[in-house]
C-alpha cells in the first residue's frame, strides 16, 4: 500500500512539473484547458505582421483551420477577406464570438 501512495505521488509531482516546464519554456500556453490541441494564442503584433505578409485583397478568402480565439480570422477579415475559421473547441469558438461581437474586431 505505501509504494502504491509512493508511486501516485511520483507520477502526480511529474505531471505538475511537466506542466509548469511547458508553460515556462514554451511562452505563455492553456495545456488541456479546452480539450483539444494546446491552445497557444497568437501575440497580436504577430498576428498584424502575418497578415501584411499575406498582402490580401479584397475578396480573397482565408481560413484558418484550429482558430482558437479567432484574431487571425478577424484580421484578414478585416482586411477585406472572405475569412472563415474552424475550431473544435467550443470554449474558443465562443470566446472568438465574443471578440467579435463586442467590437474587438474595429481596424
Amino acid at each position: 500500500m505505501d509504494t502504491l501512495l509512493i508511486s501516485l505521488a511520483v507520477t502526480f509531482t511529474l505531471i505538475v512539473l511537466s506542466i509548469l516546464f511547458l508553460i515556462k519554456f514554451w511562452g505563455f500556453m492553456y495545456p488541456f484547458l479546452f480539450w483539444g490541441a494546446v491552445y497557444v494564442p497568437t501575440e497580436d503584433s504577430r498576428a498584424k505582421r502575418m497578415i501584411e505578409f499575406l498582402d490580401i485583397r479584397p475578396g480573397e478568402k482565408i481560413i484558418d483551420l484550429g482558430a482558437g480565439d479567432g484574431r487571425l480570422v478577424i484580421a484578414a477579415a478585416n482586411a477585406g477577406a472572405e475569412a472563415h475559421g474552424y475550431e473544435i473547441s467550443s470554449a474558443l469558438v465562443r470566446l472568438a464570438k465574443k471578440k467579435y461581437l463586442h467590437g474587438r474586431h474595429a481596424k
